[in-house]
Protein backbone atom coordinates (compact mmCIF):
# COMPACT_ATOMS: atom_id res chain seq x y z
CA UNK A 1 0.00 0.00 0.00
CA UNK A 2 3.01 2.31 0.76
CA UNK A 3 4.21 1.87 -2.44
CA UNK A 4 1.03 3.01 -4.27
CA UNK A 5 0.86 5.95 -2.04
CA UNK A 6 4.89 6.75 -3.34
CA UNK A 7 4.57 6.32 -6.65
CA UNK A 8 1.24 8.43 -6.80
CA UNK A 9 2.15 11.24 -4.62
CA UNK A 10 5.41 11.37 -7.25
CA UNK A 11 3.66 11.06 -10.52
CA UNK A 12 1.05 13.95 -9.53
CA UNK A 13 4.21 16.12 -8.40
CA UNK A 14 5.77 15.21 -11.95
CA UNK A 15 2.83 15.90 -14.17
CA UNK A 16 3.86 19.75 -15.10
CA UNK A 17 7.23 18.56 -15.93
CA UNK A 18 6.29 15.86 -17.95
CA UNK A 19 3.38 17.70 -19.74
CA UNK A 20 6.49 20.15 -20.89
CA UNK A 21 8.67 17.17 -21.84
CA UNK A 22 6.19 15.38 -23.90
CA UNK A 23 4.69 19.25 -25.50
CA UNK A 24 8.49 19.50 -26.22
CA UNK A 25 9.29 16.01 -28.14
CA UNK A 26 5.96 16.51 -30.04
CA UNK A 27 6.64 20.44 -31.26
CA UNK A 28 10.05 18.64 -32.13
CA UNK A 29 8.60 16.17 -34.55
CA UNK A 30 5.94 18.80 -36.19
CA UNK A 31 2.67 18.20 -34.21
CA UNK A 32 1.22 19.54 -31.25
CA UNK A 33 -0.50 18.44 -28.04
CA UNK A 34 -2.90 20.21 -25.63
CA UNK A 35 -4.42 19.63 -22.53
CA UNK A 36 -7.66 21.69 -21.97
CA UNK A 37 -7.34 22.35 -17.95
CA UNK A 38 -9.78 25.17 -17.41
CA UNK A 39 -13.67 24.97 -16.25
CA UNK A 40 -12.59 21.54 -15.10
CA UNK A 41 -10.50 19.76 -12.14
CA UNK A 42 -8.45 17.55 -13.70
CA UNK A 43 -6.62 14.44 -11.79
CA UNK A 44 -3.91 12.23 -13.18
CA UNK A 45 -6.79 9.74 -14.25
CA UNK A 46 -7.60 12.34 -17.07
CA UNK A 47 -4.13 12.27 -18.60
CA UNK A 48 -3.60 10.45 -21.88
CA UNK A 49 -1.34 7.19 -21.65
CA UNK A 50 1.38 9.27 -23.96
CA UNK A 51 1.61 11.55 -20.03
CA UNK A 52 1.15 8.54 -18.18
CA UNK A 53 4.25 6.71 -20.25
CA UNK A 54 6.16 10.23 -19.27
CA UNK A 55 6.19 10.20 -16.08
CA UNK A 56 6.60 6.73 -15.60
CA UNK A 57 10.14 7.60 -17.87
CA UNK A 58 10.33 10.62 -15.44
CA UNK A 59 10.02 8.47 -11.99
CA UNK A 60 12.43 6.07 -13.42
CA UNK A 61 15.20 8.17 -14.52
CA UNK A 62 18.03 8.78 -11.45
CA UNK A 63 18.52 11.95 -9.82
CA UNK A 64 22.32 11.15 -10.28
CA UNK A 65 24.15 8.76 -11.85
CA UNK A 66 26.17 7.68 -8.86
CA UNK A 67 22.86 7.31 -6.59
CA UNK A 68 22.92 4.20 -5.01
CA UNK A 69 20.18 1.12 -5.38
CA UNK A 70 17.95 1.70 -1.97
CA UNK A 71 17.92 -1.58 0.56
CA UNK A 72 14.21 -1.17 0.95
CA UNK A 73 13.87 -1.28 -2.84
CA UNK A 74 15.52 -4.50 -3.29
CA UNK A 75 13.72 -6.06 -0.66
CA UNK A 76 10.32 -5.09 -2.53
CA UNK A 77 11.60 -6.44 -5.93
CA UNK A 78 15.12 -8.26 -6.12
CA UNK A 79 15.57 -7.12 -9.31
CA UNK A 80 16.55 -3.42 -10.67
CA UNK A 81 18.43 -1.41 -12.38
CA UNK A 82 21.73 0.11 -11.92
CA UNK A 83 21.07 2.06 -14.22
CA UNK A 84 17.26 3.02 -13.91
CA UNK A 85 17.95 1.93 -9.86
CA UNK A 86 13.80 2.38 -9.35
CA UNK A 87 12.01 -0.91 -10.17
CA UNK A 88 9.62 -0.82 -13.19
CA UNK A 89 7.37 -3.15 -10.90
CA UNK A 90 5.65 -1.14 -8.38
CA UNK A 91 4.39 0.84 -11.48
CA UNK A 92 2.23 -2.34 -12.59
CA UNK A 93 0.34 -1.93 -8.86
CA UNK A 94 -1.03 1.63 -8.93
CA UNK A 95 -4.21 0.26 -10.77
CA UNK A 96 -4.95 -1.81 -14.21
CA UNK A 97 -4.53 1.16 -16.34
CA UNK A 98 -0.88 1.64 -15.03
CA UNK A 99 -0.04 -2.12 -15.08
CA UNK A 100 -1.42 -1.70 -18.97
CA UNK A 101 1.09 1.15 -20.01
CA UNK A 102 4.45 -0.39 -17.94
CA UNK A 103 3.39 -3.58 -19.29
CA UNK A 104 2.91 -2.61 -22.72
CA UNK A 105 6.12 0.06 -22.50
CA UNK A 106 9.04 -2.26 -23.72
CA UNK A 107 11.86 0.61 -22.93
CA UNK A 108 10.30 0.58 -19.34
CA UNK A 109 12.14 -2.61 -19.49
CA UNK A 110 15.74 -2.35 -20.93
CA UNK A 111 17.86 -2.36 -18.15
CA UNK A 112 17.99 -5.61 -15.35
CA UNK A 113 20.62 -6.33 -12.88
CA UNK A 114 20.41 -9.42 -10.86
CA UNK A 115 22.68 -9.38 -7.25
CA UNK A 116 23.16 -12.56 -5.70
CA UNK A 117 20.91 -14.82 -7.95
CA UNK A 118 18.17 -16.58 -5.77
CA UNK A 119 15.23 -18.54 -6.48
CA UNK A 120 12.97 -15.40 -6.32
CA UNK A 121 14.67 -13.92 -8.62
CA UNK A 122 13.52 -16.67 -11.50
CA UNK A 123 10.01 -15.40 -11.88
CA UNK A 124 10.95 -11.74 -11.56
CA UNK A 125 13.07 -12.22 -15.07
CA UNK A 126 10.74 -13.75 -16.68
CA UNK A 127 8.37 -11.30 -16.24
CA UNK A 128 11.01 -8.61 -17.04
CA UNK A 129 12.03 -10.12 -20.47
CA UNK A 130 8.52 -10.76 -21.70
CA UNK A 131 7.46 -7.11 -20.84
CA UNK A 132 10.71 -5.76 -22.21
CA UNK A 133 10.92 -8.38 -25.31
CA UNK A 134 12.07 -7.47 -28.45
CA UNK A 135 13.72 -4.27 -27.15
CA UNK A 136 17.66 -3.73 -26.90
CA UNK A 137 18.87 -5.19 -22.91
CA UNK A 138 21.17 -4.15 -20.68
CA UNK A 139 22.28 -6.60 -18.09
CA UNK A 140 24.13 -7.03 -15.16
CA UNK A 141 24.48 -10.13 -13.20
CA UNK A 142 26.85 -9.94 -10.01
CA UNK A 143 27.36 -13.38 -7.86
CA UNK A 144 28.45 -13.56 -3.87
CA UNK A 145 31.55 -14.00 -3.02
CA UNK A 146 30.05 -17.31 -1.61
CA UNK A 147 28.00 -19.14 -4.11
CA UNK A 148 25.84 -21.87 -2.83
CA UNK A 149 23.89 -24.71 -4.27
CA UNK A 150 20.94 -22.35 -4.93
CA UNK A 151 22.75 -19.58 -6.24
CA UNK A 152 24.52 -21.61 -8.64
CA UNK A 153 20.88 -23.31 -9.72
CA UNK A 154 19.45 -20.10 -9.96
CA UNK A 155 22.29 -18.36 -11.79
CA UNK A 156 21.90 -21.31 -14.31
CA UNK A 157 18.09 -21.35 -14.43
CA UNK A 158 18.45 -17.03 -14.97
CA UNK A 159 21.22 -17.03 -17.92
CA UNK A 160 19.38 -20.06 -19.83
CA UNK A 161 16.62 -17.11 -19.92
CA UNK A 162 19.20 -14.61 -20.73
CA UNK A 163 20.87 -16.51 -23.54
CA UNK A 164 17.40 -16.88 -25.36
CA UNK A 165 17.17 -13.36 -26.12
CA UNK A 166 21.34 -13.17 -26.65
CA UNK A 167 20.63 -11.34 -29.92
CA UNK A 168 18.97 -8.49 -28.11
CA UNK A 169 22.35 -7.72 -25.37
CA UNK A 170 23.51 -4.08 -25.70
CA UNK A 171 25.28 -3.63 -23.00
CA UNK A 172 26.17 -6.70 -20.46
CA UNK A 173 28.37 -6.68 -17.01
CA UNK A 174 28.75 -10.67 -15.42
CA UNK A 175 30.96 -10.70 -12.42
CA UNK A 176 31.17 -14.94 -11.16
CA UNK A 177 33.35 -15.43 -8.14
CA UNK A 178 35.86 -18.39 -7.68
CA UNK A 179 35.29 -21.54 -10.21
CA UNK A 180 32.47 -20.13 -11.33
CA UNK A 181 31.97 -19.29 -15.37
CA UNK A 182 29.04 -20.97 -16.67
CA UNK A 183 29.88 -23.34 -19.94
CA UNK A 184 26.22 -21.95 -21.51
CA UNK A 185 27.89 -18.53 -21.60
CA UNK A 186 30.93 -20.08 -23.67
CA UNK A 187 28.49 -21.74 -25.59
CA UNK A 188 25.91 -19.18 -26.35
CA UNK A 189 28.44 -16.31 -27.31
CA UNK A 190 28.74 -17.31 -30.20
CA UNK A 191 25.17 -16.96 -31.46
CA UNK A 192 24.59 -17.38 -35.22
CA UNK A 193 21.88 -14.66 -35.49
CA UNK A 194 23.52 -10.69 -35.71
CA UNK A 195 24.33 -9.51 -32.26
CA UNK A 196 23.92 -5.70 -31.22
CA UNK A 197 26.40 -6.30 -28.20
CA UNK A 198 28.40 -2.97 -27.60
CA UNK A 199 29.89 -3.23 -23.95
CA UNK A 200 31.19 -6.43 -22.13
CA UNK A 201 32.51 -6.50 -18.42
CA UNK A 202 33.42 -9.75 -17.80
CA UNK A 203 34.92 -10.80 -14.64
CA UNK A 204 35.96 -14.40 -13.04
CA UNK A 205 38.43 -15.36 -10.46
CA UNK A 206 38.77 -19.34 -11.50
CA UNK A 207 42.21 -20.90 -11.96
CA UNK A 208 40.96 -24.14 -13.05
CA UNK A 209 42.09 -25.24 -16.09
CA UNK A 210 39.04 -26.45 -17.47
CA UNK A 211 37.26 -22.94 -16.46
CA UNK A 212 40.20 -20.82 -18.10
CA UNK A 213 39.46 -23.51 -21.38
CA UNK A 214 36.21 -21.49 -21.19
CA UNK A 215 37.37 -18.11 -20.27
CA UNK A 216 39.22 -18.46 -23.88
CA UNK A 217 36.06 -19.43 -25.71
CA UNK A 218 34.45 -16.25 -24.55
CA UNK A 219 37.38 -14.26 -25.53
CA UNK A 220 37.36 -15.87 -28.63
CA UNK A 221 33.42 -15.34 -29.33
CA UNK A 222 33.83 -11.99 -28.31
CA UNK A 223 35.91 -11.06 -31.20
CA UNK A 224 33.03 -12.10 -33.78
CA UNK A 225 30.46 -9.27 -32.50
CA UNK A 226 30.42 -5.42 -32.94
CA UNK A 227 31.95 -4.41 -29.70
CA UNK A 228 33.14 -1.67 -29.05
CA UNK A 229 33.73 -1.58 -25.46
CA UNK A 230 35.33 -4.46 -23.77
CA UNK A 231 36.57 -4.95 -20.17
CA UNK A 232 38.16 -8.18 -18.85
CA UNK A 233 39.26 -9.33 -15.87
CA UNK A 234 40.31 -13.03 -16.00
CA UNK A 235 43.84 -14.64 -14.46
CA UNK A 236 43.16 -16.59 -17.70
CA UNK A 237 45.99 -15.55 -20.02
CA UNK A 238 44.33 -14.16 -23.34
CA UNK A 239 45.70 -14.26 -26.55
CA UNK A 240 45.74 -11.45 -28.69
CA UNK A 241 42.43 -9.50 -29.14
CA UNK A 242 41.60 -8.47 -33.20
CA UNK A 243 38.52 -6.89 -34.20
CA UNK A 244 37.98 -3.88 -36.21
CA UNK A 245 34.99 -2.38 -33.85
CA UNK A 246 36.46 -2.54 -30.57
CA UNK A 247 37.78 0.84 -29.23
CA UNK A 248 37.83 0.48 -25.54
CA UNK A 249 40.02 -2.60 -24.31
CA UNK A 250 40.57 -2.82 -20.12
CA UNK A 251 42.33 -5.85 -19.03
CA UNK A 252 44.80 -7.77 -16.53
CA UNK A 253 46.13 -10.88 -18.62
CA UNK A 254 48.14 -9.42 -21.21
CA UNK A 255 51.99 -10.19 -21.49
CA UNK A 256 53.91 -7.41 -23.52
CA UNK A 257 54.04 -9.25 -26.71
CA UNK A 258 50.23 -9.70 -26.99
CA UNK A 259 49.80 -6.24 -25.89
CA UNK A 260 51.48 -5.32 -29.06
CA UNK A 261 49.51 -7.76 -31.36
CA UNK A 262 46.59 -6.16 -29.94
CA UNK A 263 47.29 -2.53 -30.76
CA UNK A 264 48.73 -4.13 -34.18
CA UNK A 265 45.17 -5.85 -34.67
CA UNK A 266 43.02 -3.34 -33.28
CA UNK A 267 43.32 -0.44 -35.74
CA UNK A 268 40.42 1.85 -34.32
CA UNK A 269 41.46 1.41 -31.01
CA UNK A 270 41.47 4.72 -29.20
CA UNK A 271 41.53 3.26 -25.46
CA UNK A 272 43.73 0.41 -23.85
CA UNK A 273 43.81 0.33 -19.82
CA UNK A 274 46.45 -2.82 -19.09
CA UNK A 275 48.31 -4.58 -16.25
CA UNK A 276 50.74 -6.72 -17.55
CA UNK A 277 51.45 -9.93 -15.94
CA UNK A 278 54.08 -10.69 -14.04
CA UNK A 279 56.58 -12.51 -16.52
CA UNK A 280 60.00 -11.79 -17.28
CA UNK A 281 60.17 -8.47 -19.65
CA UNK A 282 60.17 -8.97 -23.35
CA UNK A 283 63.46 -9.40 -25.25
CA UNK A 284 62.97 -5.91 -27.34
CA UNK A 285 66.19 -5.15 -28.41
CA UNK A 286 65.72 -6.29 -32.07
CA UNK A 287 62.51 -4.49 -32.05
CA UNK A 288 63.72 -0.98 -34.13
CA UNK A 289 61.06 -0.16 -35.78
CA UNK A 290 58.50 2.40 -34.81
CA UNK A 291 54.29 2.14 -35.62
CA UNK A 292 52.04 4.88 -35.21
CA UNK A 293 48.77 4.14 -34.48
CA UNK A 294 46.60 7.62 -35.49
CA UNK A 295 43.65 6.71 -32.95
CA UNK A 296 45.02 6.08 -29.57
CA UNK A 297 43.82 8.59 -27.78
CA UNK A 298 44.14 7.26 -23.96
CA UNK A 299 47.06 4.69 -22.55
CA UNK A 300 46.80 3.60 -19.28
CA UNK A 301 50.21 0.73 -18.53
CA UNK A 302 51.21 -1.05 -15.45
CA UNK A 303 53.61 -3.79 -15.41
CA UNK A 304 57.32 -4.32 -15.77
CA UNK A 305 59.46 -0.92 -16.31
CA UNK A 306 61.40 -2.41 -19.15
CA UNK A 307 58.42 -3.12 -21.09
CA UNK A 308 57.19 0.96 -20.33
CA UNK A 309 60.38 1.33 -21.68
CA UNK A 310 60.18 -0.25 -24.66
CA UNK A 311 56.74 0.52 -25.09
CA UNK A 312 57.45 4.26 -24.96
CA UNK A 313 60.61 3.96 -27.27
CA UNK A 314 58.78 1.83 -30.10
CA UNK A 315 55.50 3.76 -30.72
CA UNK A 316 53.96 7.02 -31.89
CA UNK A 317 50.50 8.58 -30.71
CA UNK A 318 49.61 11.73 -32.40
CA UNK A 319 46.28 11.35 -31.00
CA UNK A 320 47.26 11.07 -27.37
CA UNK A 321 45.37 13.07 -24.77
CA UNK A 322 45.85 11.22 -21.67
CA UNK A 323 48.27 8.57 -20.39
CA UNK A 324 49.07 6.72 -17.04
CA UNK A 325 52.20 4.90 -16.53
CA UNK A 326 53.05 2.63 -13.36
CA UNK A 327 55.91 2.40 -13.15
CA UNK A 328 58.21 4.96 -14.57
CA UNK A 329 61.81 6.34 -13.01
CA UNK A 330 63.97 8.67 -14.41
CA UNK A 331 65.35 6.81 -17.53
CA UNK A 332 61.65 5.81 -18.81
CA UNK A 333 60.31 9.28 -18.03
CA UNK A 334 63.63 10.13 -21.17
CA UNK A 335 61.68 7.95 -23.31
CA UNK A 336 57.86 9.62 -22.03
CA UNK A 337 59.41 13.01 -23.45
CA UNK A 338 60.73 11.32 -26.61
CA UNK A 339 57.28 9.63 -27.11
CA UNK A 340 55.27 13.22 -26.22
CA UNK A 341 57.94 15.04 -29.06
CA UNK A 342 57.78 12.18 -32.02
CA UNK A 343 54.06 12.50 -31.61
CA UNK A 344 53.74 15.96 -31.29
CA UNK A 345 50.28 15.25 -29.15
CA UNK A 346 48.78 17.35 -27.16
CA UNK A 347 48.50 15.67 -23.45
CA UNK A 348 45.54 16.76 -21.13
CA UNK A 349 45.76 13.80 -18.57
CA UNK A 350 48.79 12.77 -16.96
CA UNK A 351 49.22 9.80 -13.99
CA UNK A 352 52.82 8.67 -13.13
CA UNK A 353 53.72 6.14 -10.53
CA UNK A 354 57.55 6.57 -10.08
CA UNK A 355 60.11 4.85 -8.65
CA UNK A 356 63.52 5.82 -7.56
CA UNK A 357 62.58 9.81 -8.00
CA UNK A 358 64.00 12.26 -6.24
CA UNK A 359 62.39 15.97 -5.98
CA UNK A 360 64.67 17.52 -7.84
CA UNK A 361 63.76 15.16 -11.16
CA UNK A 362 59.80 16.07 -10.57
CA UNK A 363 60.80 19.91 -10.48
CA UNK A 364 62.98 19.29 -14.02
CA UNK A 365 59.77 16.82 -15.06
CA UNK A 366 57.56 20.18 -14.99
CA UNK A 367 59.60 22.42 -17.20
CA UNK A 368 58.74 20.35 -20.07
CA UNK A 369 56.55 22.06 -22.71
CA UNK A 370 54.11 19.05 -22.49
CA UNK A 371 53.10 19.66 -18.99
CA UNK A 372 51.53 23.01 -19.86
CA UNK A 373 48.71 21.88 -21.13
CA UNK A 374 47.89 19.96 -18.80
CA UNK A 375 43.95 19.38 -17.03
CA UNK A 376 44.85 16.52 -14.71
CA UNK A 377 48.22 15.72 -13.10
CA UNK A 378 49.22 13.03 -10.52
CA UNK A 379 52.49 12.30 -9.73
CA UNK A 380 52.50 9.32 -6.75
CA UNK A 381 55.54 7.76 -5.36
CA UNK A 382 58.15 10.99 -5.43
CA UNK A 383 59.19 13.63 -2.23
CA UNK A 384 58.10 16.81 -3.04
CA UNK A 385 59.59 20.07 -1.12
CA UNK A 386 58.84 23.79 -1.26
CA UNK A 387 60.69 24.27 -4.55
CA UNK A 388 58.36 21.82 -6.23
CA UNK A 389 55.43 23.74 -4.78
CA UNK A 390 56.65 27.17 -5.73
CA UNK A 391 56.84 25.69 -9.01
CA UNK A 392 53.25 25.27 -9.19
CA UNK A 393 52.55 28.41 -7.54
CA UNK A 394 50.29 30.41 -9.93
CA UNK A 395 51.82 32.47 -11.38
CA UNK A 396 55.35 30.48 -10.05
CA UNK A 397 57.60 31.69 -7.71
CA UNK A 398 60.57 29.48 -8.87
CA UNK A 399 61.56 28.03 -12.18
CA UNK A 400 61.95 29.79 -15.58
CA UNK A 401 58.53 29.78 -17.03
CA UNK A 402 56.71 33.16 -16.19
CA UNK A 403 53.38 30.78 -16.28
CA UNK A 404 52.26 27.29 -15.24
CA UNK A 405 49.24 24.92 -16.04
CA UNK A 406 47.12 27.47 -16.41
CA UNK A 407 44.54 24.76 -17.01
CA UNK A 408 44.95 22.59 -14.76
CA UNK A 409 42.10 21.28 -12.92
CA UNK A 410 43.34 18.02 -10.65
CA UNK A 411 46.41 17.88 -9.06
CA UNK A 412 47.24 15.10 -6.89
CA UNK A 413 50.75 14.59 -5.59
CA UNK A 414 53.64 12.50 -3.88
CA UNK A 415 54.56 12.49 0.05
CA UNK A 416 55.61 16.32 0.85
CA UNK A 417 58.79 16.17 2.65
CA UNK A 418 58.57 16.43 6.54
CA UNK A 419 60.52 19.84 5.90
CA UNK A 420 57.87 21.18 3.98
CA UNK A 421 56.75 25.29 4.86
CA UNK A 422 53.22 24.26 5.25
CA UNK A 423 52.46 28.66 4.48
CA UNK A 424 53.94 27.57 1.08
CA UNK A 425 51.69 24.49 0.77
CA UNK A 426 49.15 26.77 1.40
CA UNK A 427 49.36 29.98 -0.76
CA UNK A 428 50.28 27.45 -3.52
CA UNK A 429 46.85 26.08 -3.27
CA UNK A 430 45.73 29.06 -2.88
CA UNK A 431 46.76 30.71 -6.17
CA UNK A 432 45.27 27.69 -7.76
CA UNK A 433 41.82 27.03 -6.08
CA UNK A 434 41.06 31.14 -6.75
CA UNK A 435 41.86 33.66 -9.21
CA UNK A 436 42.43 36.92 -7.19
CA UNK A 437 40.09 39.95 -8.82
CA UNK A 438 42.65 42.09 -11.19
CA UNK A 439 44.87 38.57 -11.77
CA UNK A 440 45.14 36.89 -15.40
CA UNK A 441 42.44 34.42 -15.74
CA UNK A 442 43.55 30.85 -15.60
CA UNK A 443 41.67 27.56 -14.63
CA UNK A 444 41.13 26.64 -11.29
CA UNK A 445 41.51 23.34 -9.49
CA UNK A 446 38.54 21.59 -8.51
CA UNK A 447 40.33 18.93 -6.58
CA UNK A 448 43.88 18.36 -5.08
CA UNK A 449 45.26 15.46 -3.14
CA UNK A 450 48.81 15.44 -1.54
CA UNK A 451 50.48 12.52 1.35
CA UNK A 452 51.86 14.68 3.82
CA UNK A 453 53.77 13.07 6.94
CA UNK A 454 51.99 15.57 9.43
CA UNK A 455 48.95 17.59 9.30
CA UNK A 456 49.39 20.73 10.70
CA UNK A 457 46.76 22.87 12.13
CA UNK A 458 46.75 25.36 8.92
CA UNK A 459 46.67 22.35 6.67
CA UNK A 460 43.68 20.95 9.01
CA UNK A 461 41.95 24.80 8.89
CA UNK A 462 42.75 25.01 5.27
CA UNK A 463 41.30 21.42 4.59
CA UNK A 464 38.05 22.50 6.17
CA UNK A 465 37.61 25.46 4.65
CA UNK A 466 38.18 24.40 1.24
CA UNK A 467 35.65 21.24 1.34
CA UNK A 468 33.00 23.68 3.25
CA UNK A 469 33.57 26.69 0.50
CA UNK A 470 32.94 23.58 -2.40
CA UNK A 471 30.03 22.46 -0.75
CA UNK A 472 28.67 26.18 -0.68
CA UNK A 473 29.64 26.95 -4.36
CA UNK A 474 27.79 23.63 -5.16
CA UNK A 475 24.41 24.73 -3.77
CA UNK A 476 24.55 28.41 -4.84
CA UNK A 477 23.28 29.13 -8.01
CA UNK A 478 25.51 32.47 -8.38
CA UNK A 479 28.39 31.27 -9.65
CA UNK A 480 30.13 35.03 -9.74
CA UNK A 481 30.89 34.75 -6.14
CA UNK A 482 34.16 33.67 -6.37
CA UNK A 483 36.63 36.23 -5.29
CA UNK A 484 36.05 35.80 -1.16
CA UNK A 485 38.86 37.06 0.97
CA UNK A 486 41.36 34.23 2.10
CA UNK A 487 41.80 34.54 5.78
CA UNK A 488 45.22 32.83 5.57
CA UNK A 489 46.45 35.12 3.12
Amino acid sequence: MSTIINISSIATATVLQSMHTVDSEFRRSGRTISLMLIGKKTGIDDLPDELIREIMFTIMEPSTRSEKVDDKLSIISPIVSENNPITPFPLTRVCRRWRRIACTTKSLWKSIAIIEPSFKHVHRVKLWLTYGDGYKLDIMLRQSYSVGDEERRATAEILTMLVQRIQKWSNVEFHFTENELPSLIAHHMRHPNPSVLQTAIISHQSRHMDIKERARDVWGSLQETPLKHLKWISPAPAMAFSSANIQTLNTSCFTFQVLLDTLRLCPNLSSIDVELLNVPPMDADHLEYRVEYPNLRSVAMKGHKTDIATFLRLHCLPSLTSLELDPIDVTSFIHLRGLILRSECTLRQLALEVRNVQALDVAGWLEQDFFQELETLSISGAEINDHVLLMLTCPPLRGNRPTYFEKLKFLFLGQLMSNVDDGTFLRMLGSRFWTPQGAPPKTELEKAGFLVATKTNPMAMYEVMINSCAERMAESKDKNWRHWQNPFY
